[in-house]
């Protein structure tokens, strides 16, 4: 009788199968210079901003609704000014800008249309080439947003300051995303001299927290909210939720749930802040609490996210056939996404796949969104995808790379020691696991499976 080994490959994946969540590492993001940045400006003096009042949306309901109402008025002008632009710029921006707040694909596509009209027929350099750049990157095409804001620089007429500051910080994020942080920093900078704005400061904070100065990166939030006179409920819930993702990164559990807590405070409803609440439940251990939170938002939001964490959820608690169900119903969401925003959409299924999918899918969706966006973000999701499929001494060379440009997170060294232990190499597993440790103390004192949360 002849006994067939199993292909070294697939006996490292088999390894690997109860660990495939802690390859869904961060969300979002940005980091990273050659040189170091400048120190962070200290708040400014003074009292602290208006909240605006009636004049603003209060919850999250009242701006779905206020964002709906935006899209039928737009909606109509369109459709008694036939054959101009400027009323389909407005229904693609209100369209996107519901899109953003909901996360909701309709809306993405519907806005894609809309800048689709707005463009038929126009003669070169006329339409809404800025709008159209911000759509474009908010749905992470970067050559498209690129092509845009050249268009415009391109234009007779100079832009308003303002205009000017958000090319700049566009064109920093567009070199963030690709890998080239220097530029992305001098972007930043120009942005900020030529008309200071809390957007800009708060793309600063993210960077900061992406290389790892976290001090610094709450400082520079704090500028942000000092230097609005008054402030929307929605921004200073967007600012308190960078606050709890930066006290999370370096492990500090607590006020990550005291800063998502505040942001559900001053903008009640708000998904991406329930997301982020339930998921510090988890991390904590309340996993029938978390799982009460995620039924709730998965229900009322219908997005692939919650559905996601409900799936791991119950399989940490082996409720098998919940967990398939709800993995099922997030897979043919991202399928979706997928489908129709490859480019925006690709990264975060990466993540449904290495857990609950195809491995090798995984992969592919990897490598595509890294050749798009080749930043941090995605090298990590990359190194995963690598793991997952047992290719550690590829994952390996792919973190050290994003070591060496000075990313920092637990969750890359995490995956080296995961790498390094496939490989037989236990002390730098080691101390891969200590250099985790040292930015995040909990690290390496959780359950696995619940490293879905931590991004």
């Amino acid at each position: 009788m002849t006994t067939t080994l199993p292909h070294p490959r697939t006996t490292l994946v088999r390894i690997l199968v109860p660990a495939l969540l802690v390859a869904a590492l961060l969300f979002l993001a940005t980091r990273l210079f050659q040189t170091a940045p400048p120190p962070a400006p200290a708040p400014l003096p003074g009292a602290p901003p208006i909240l605006l009042g009636s004049g603003s949306p209060q919850t999250y309901a009242e701006a779905v609704a206020r964002a709906d109402e935006a899209i039928d008025g737009a909606a109509r002008r369109a459709r008694h000014m036939p054959g101009q632009w400027l009323p389909l710029e407005s229904l693609a921006r209100a369209q996107f800008d519901r899109a953003r707040l909901t996360g909701d694909l309709a809306s993405y596509i519907a806005a894609r249309d809309s800048f689709a009209r707005a463009f038929e027929g126009l003669p070169p350099k006329t339409g809404p080439h800025l709008s159209r750049a911000e759509f474009a990157l908010g749905t992470h095409d970067l050559a498209a947003a690129s092509a845009d804001l050249d268009a415009v620089e391109a234009y007779a007429t100079i832009p308003e300051p303002a205009e000017q500051a958000e090319i700049q910080a566009m064109r920093g994020d567009i070199a963030f995303y690709r890998g080239d942080y220097s530029r992305a920093s001098r972007h930043y900078r120009a942005a900020a001299a030529t008309a200071p704005a809390t957007g800009i400061d708060v793309r600063l904070a993210t960077r900061s927290m992406r290389l790892g100065r976290f001090d610094e990166a709450l400082r520079l939030l704090d500028l942000a909210e000092r230097e609005a006179k008054t402030i929307t409920p929605q921004i200073l819930a967007r600012i308190e939720l960078q606050r709890g993702m930066i006290e999370r990164a370096r492990g500090d559990w607590p006020a990550a749930t005291r800063h998502f807590d505040k942001a559900l405070a001053v903008y009640p409803g708000w998904w991406l802040a329930e997301q982020q609440r339930a998921a510090m439940a988890a991390l904590a251990g309340d996993i029938g609490g978390a799982i009460r939170r995620f039924q709730a938002l998965a229900t009322r939001s219908g997005l692939p996210e919650p559905m996601d964490a409900l799936a791991a959820l119950y399989r940490v608690s082996g409720d098998s056939a919940r967990s398939r169900a709800w993995a099922a119903r997030a897979g043919a969401l991202w399928d979706a996404r997928v489908a129709a925003f490859p480019a925006a959409f690709a990264q975060h299924a990466i993540d449904h796949h290495l857990a609950f999918g195809d491995p090798d899918r995984a992969l592919r969706l990897a490598r595509q969104s890294f050749a798009a966006r080749p930043f941090g973000e995605t090298a990590i999701a990359l190194a995963a995808s690598l793991i997952a499929t047992g290719y550690p001494d590829r994952a390996i060379a792919v973190l050290a790379e994003v070591d060496r440009t000075g990313w920092v997170s637990a969750e890359q060294h995490l995956l080296a020691a995961q790498a390094l232990a496939m490989l037989g190499r236990g002390a730098d597993a080691e101390a891969e696991r200590a250099r985790a440790q040292a930015i995040d103390p909990h690290s390496s004192d959780r359950n696995p499976a619940l490293l879905w949360f931590d991004h």
